[in-house]
């Protein structure tokens, strides 16, 4: 699975001022190569990384398949502990809370957590999680060697028993393997 590292790029631009004067400035911005990670830091939204994930996860849900489901997106969930890639992550920020919430897609889900301003997915296809119940109220979602703890209670937990009967809905192999 694809998942994508950011580089920074540089452009030159040059625009007039008020008094007519030519001013040049060169504007960093980030863009979006593709290698082996494990979350995916995402600035804005880019059509290639659009397309990557589209093809991984799908399309997201139409307002007709979220009101048949009941909704595509989870309440906040709480962190309790996560592999040590994502780990290293979330501790840049020691004064918040390790919140996280899920989106449902076609093909599989993306985890969404923010630390320090960033924002990161979890891109997970369906026939590559893992989730397990591992005590009351607390659910691991894996994938391969990384994996996330959280904690659901209340409406999280109709989520929760959502994403189950969507994954035993979709095929267990890739689809390449058809």
């Amino acid at each position: 699975m694809s998942i994508y590292v950011f580089r920074a790029a540089k452009i030159r631009f040059t625009y007039k001022n008020l008094n007519g004067s030519l001013i040049e400035y060169i504007e960093t911005f980030l863009c979006c190569i593709f290698k082996r990670k494990d979350a995916c830091k995402r600035f804005y939204k880019t059509t290639s990384l659009t397309q990557t994930i589209n093809s991984l996860v799908g399309k997201p849900l139409t307002i007709r398949q979220r009101n048949l489901i009941g909704g595509a997106l989870s309440p906040k969930l709480l962190i309790t502990k996560c592999s040590s890639n994502l780990h290293n992550l979330l501790i840049l920020d020691a004064n918040s809370i390790k919140t996280c919430w899920i989106e449902l897609r076609p093909k599989g889900i993306i985890a969404h957590f923010v630390n320090l301003l960033n924002k990161y997915m979890f891109i997970a296809p369906y026939y590559n999680l893992d989730i397990k119940k591992q005590t009351a109220g607390e659910y691991t979602l894996a994938l391969k060697h990384n994996y996330i703890n959280v904690l659901v209670s209340g409406k999280s937990q109709d989520f929760m028993e959502k994403l189950i009967q969507q994954k035993l809905i979709q095929p267990t192999k890739k689809p390449e393997d058809f």
